[in-house]
Order: structure tokens, then C-alpha cells, then sequence
């Protein structure tokens, strides 16, 4: 089983849209839960596909966005609004034989 392991971090909605305008993959999720969430109602946006649809303007993009993502997927149990988090790679994990070696030095 190759899973890969991923730590989300949350980040503000104006910085959200930075990264947004520069390409970056946001991800949204109804306030009440959290990423990795078993209602599975995370959405992992791509700017390119809005940015095509609203003529390349980043804040009529964002807009289209959001209303989408509004729309199918805020509820009374899930939250009415939307956290923003990036998703970094985990750290790599140190193998036992390192491990041990390095408490025998």
C-alpha cells in the first residue's frame, strides 16, 4: 500500500487568493470540517479552468469559483462558508535502521 501522507495547512482567504492568482491548487472546506474529512467534501480547485471561463480576471474567476463550490457543498452540518488549505507533502520518514544508528552514536 503506497499511500501518499499529506499535511494540510490552513490559510487566510486573502492569501488564498494570492495563491490563487499565481496558479496555485486551493483547497476548500465547509467550516464545520476538517480536511481528510469521511464526508469526503473537500474541493481541490485549479485556477486555469476558471481563469479560461472569466477571460483570464482573477477576481471574477475567484467569484465563479466560490459560488460553484457555495452551491454544492455548504450545508447546516457541514458550515455555511469555506477554510482554505494548501496541502504540503508530509516530511519523509527516517528509516528504523538510521534511527537505531543514530542512538547507538
Amino acid at each position: 500500500m503506497n499511500k501518499q501522507i499529506v499535511r494540510w495547512v490552513w490559510i487566510s482567504k486573502e492569501r488564498a487568493k494570492e495563491r490563487w492568482a499565481a496558479g496555485d491548487l486551493i483547497t476548500l472546506v465547509p467550516c464545520r470540517l476538517s480536511p481528510g474529512n469521511p464526508l469526503g467534501k473537500t474541493f481541490t480547485v485549479d485556477p486555469a479552468c476558471y481563469m479560461s471561463r472569466a477571460g483570464g480576471v482573477a477576481e471574477t474567476a475567484w467569484n465563479l469559483m466560490y459560488d460553484e463550490w457555495a452551491h454544492r457543498n455548504t450545508s447546516y452540518e457541514a458550515g455555511a462558508y469555506a477554510h482554505y488549505y494548501v496541502a504540503k507533502p508530509a516530511p519523509k520518514a527516517k528509516r528504523l535502521e538510521d534511527v537505531i544508528c543514530e542512538a547507538r552514536r
